[in-house]
């Protein structure tokens, strides 16, 4: 895989090297901000939408949480929010370590290269979806992640929680990661990631006790300040996120519902409490396979085969 459908940005605020303000996370204007999401669309074939050329992201932040907005720029563009951000560390050889730090399985370094040191979105990119988020983190936060998650999850692994709650998954545990998300919460999660083969994607679980997993099946896009409107299905996104069904608990990660991710390393990070960007999610939601459905067709498959 080339395509990281999520981007973890830390940045290790150091005043003696780099002020503050130049390493942080970047908005559509270059105000730095704590934090944000970008949702980079599918190229849909046929369609002449300007949302589905491959390039074209949505986005909110921290500033800016009520709703999504259709970017201006594209993934191109320097003036985009990540080549924005990425600018201090794609001019400057020497804080590229030590000054970025990309967690979920070695994310920049590994499954964006053509980023650094120089920033390039490739054409690979295009043709799926993807999610992108991004943290300022001053040296302290960047601490207690490394104490609370990188040392439990031996680097390779992580998943971190933003609030009071933070976990870590070894691929050693050979369970489905969502499912553990869900039962800390105790709230059913709805789940959208890669869902082809291989890899035996998982169907949506009501296997947990009172809680359930549910596969997002199509994505609407509709924005605060744009009339442009339109759709697209699971099949062609590799975003990984995933919001509760009641609660404001939402995740953007790098891992999928599928068994073959058991056994490699990757993780989430979770904002509790946020009902704006719960909110935001929400709106987006189209389609979700419902397990209830599921049930009832597998009762009348049977009945049928009998």
């Amino acid at each position: 895989m080339y395509w990281l459908l999520l981007l973890f940005i830390y940045f290790l605020l150091d005043l003696s090297v780099k002020p503050i303000s130049s390493l942080k996370c970047l908005d559509d204007s270059g105000k730095p901000v704590d934090w944000w999401i970008l949702y980079k669309y599918p190229k849909t074939k046929g369609s002449q939408s300007r949302l589905f050329t491959g390039v074209s992201y949505g986005f909110i932040t921290a500033n800016d949480q009520n709703g999504w907005k259709l970017s201006a720029y594209d993934m191109t563009s320097p003036k985009s929010m990540i080549a924005r951000t990425l600018k201090p560390f794609t001019v400057a050889k020497n804080c590229l370590i030590g000054h970025f730090i990309a967690i979920s399985h070695h994310a920049v370094m590994h499954h964006l290269p053509s980023l650094i040191p120089k920033y390039k979105y490739s054409t690979n990119g295009l043709r799926n979806g993807q999610t992108m988020m991004c943290l300022s983190l001053s040296m302290q936060e960047l601490a207690n992640v490394v104490n609370a998650n990188l040392l439990v999850a031996r680097v390779y692994v992580y998943a971190l929680y933003i609030g009071l709650e933070k976990s870590a998954l070894e691929p050693k545990q050979h369970s489905d990661l969502y499912a553990l998300i869900a039962s800390k919460t105790c709230d059913s999660l709805r789940v959208e990631t890669w869902r082809h083969p291989p890899g035996n994607p998982l169907p949506s679980n009501c296997s947990l006790s009172k809680i359930e997993v549910e596969n997002v099946s199509e994505i609407k896009l509709e924005f605060k300040n744009s009339n442009l409107t339109g759709s697209f299905s699971s099949m062609c996104d590799h975003s990984k996120w995933a919001m509760s069904r009641k609660k404001a608990f939402n995740c953007v990660g790098d891992i999928n519902r599928a068994e073959s991710q058991f056994n490699r390393g990757g993780g989430t990070t979770c904002m509790i409490g946020n009902k704006n960007v719960w909110s935001s999610y929400n709106l987006i939601l189209s389609t979700v396979i419902n397990v209830k459905m599921i049930l009832i067709l597998r009762k009348i498959r049977i009945r049928w085969r009998s």
